[in-house]
């Protein structure tokens, strides 16, 4: 039997809903529903907007969007999608679509919502927290400028997996995977090989041209960078400086508890007045 049911929407078309979410907003009630796109994010969410609002996860961006544009005329329904690869225009014009009813949010300031958790403090606070455990961990856990460093080391390497990524998308083949080395000529025979190694000067210039749209410091890296790519490789880097094995990637749970005791800002205050959150820029 399929877990699948089908229902009307404007203009005699029609939307396969899974089960599972239609059992989720069933069970939220009438508080406000809220899409997003994977588990991960319904949990980091959970905790940042805890309250009287259900997150539901879909499965993907394209998911998010039809059930907010299904039940674009409902006043409790919102959806929220990653920035990935969109440019500052691109956000504010979907975001204004008459499709969405000004019911979905794209996150402006950050690539991915995990990005929101790199936060220099929030990092240092978790690997406090786990230095009680391991005392490997101890000297690191108490140097800020380290922390901050290699977090802009990362940022600086995935800057070239990003512009890859991007010349993929333009190509419309899969991504880069998230252990391919920082290597300008790597990532380009890693692309055209996807492409058959067809094309190799437009994939070259495309490669550049989007790497010079990505700044090479400061916050607005952040726009172009992924958060799920950037986790990998901080466990990597503290893995060698300290010789300890974390998983930081798992933790987006205790991160995302951190994030909220040392006071959400920017986007996120944004985002907790469009859902209608009225907590969400308390102080603790």
């Amino acid at each position: 039997m399929s877990n699948l049911f089908v229902s009307p929407i404007n203009g005699g078309k029609l939307l396969s809903i899974e089960q599972r979410v239609r059992d989720a907003i069933d069970e939220a009630g009438k508080k406000t529903i809220v899409f997003v796109e994977g588990y991960d994010d319904q949990v980091i969410f959970e905790i940042l907007y805890e309250g009287n609002i259900a997150f539901i996860y879909t499965g993907g961006c394209i998911k998010v969007k039809e059930y907010v544009q299904h039940f674009s005329d409902k006043k409790r329904f919102f959806g929220i999608i990653d920035r990935d690869f969109r440019t500052d225009e691109e956000v504010k014009a979907e975001m204004d679509s008459p499709t969405f009813n000004h019911k979905l949010y794209i996150f402006f300031e950050r690539y991915t919502l995990e990005n929101y958790l790199i936060e220099p403090q929030v990092l240092l606070e978790f690997l406090k927290d786990e230095s009680i455990n391991d005392k490997g961990l101890i000297p690191l856990s108490k140097n800020f400028s380290r922390i901050k460093q290699i977090i802009d080391e990362i940022f600086r390497k995935l800057l070239l997996i990003s512009a890859g990524n991007w010349t993929l998308l333009f190509f419309g083949k899969e991504f880069l995977k998230k252990n391919t080395p920082a290597d300008e000529n790597i990532i380009i025979k890693k692309i055209l090989k996807q492409l058959n190694k067809s094309e190799p000067e437009e994939c070259q210039r495309r490669y550049q041209d989007y790497k010079n749209l990505i700044p090479n410091e400061g916050q607005e890296i952040q726009k172009y960078v992924s958060g799920k790519y950037f986790f990998y490789h901080f466990n990597k880097a503290i893995k060698e400086e300290t010789e300890v094995n974390i998983n930081i990637g798992n933790a987006r749970g205790n991160l995302a508890r951190i994030l909220k005791l040392k006071g959400l800002s920017g986007d996120l205050i944004e985002l907790g007045t469009f859902i209608g959150f009225q907590d969400s820029g308390r102080q603790p």
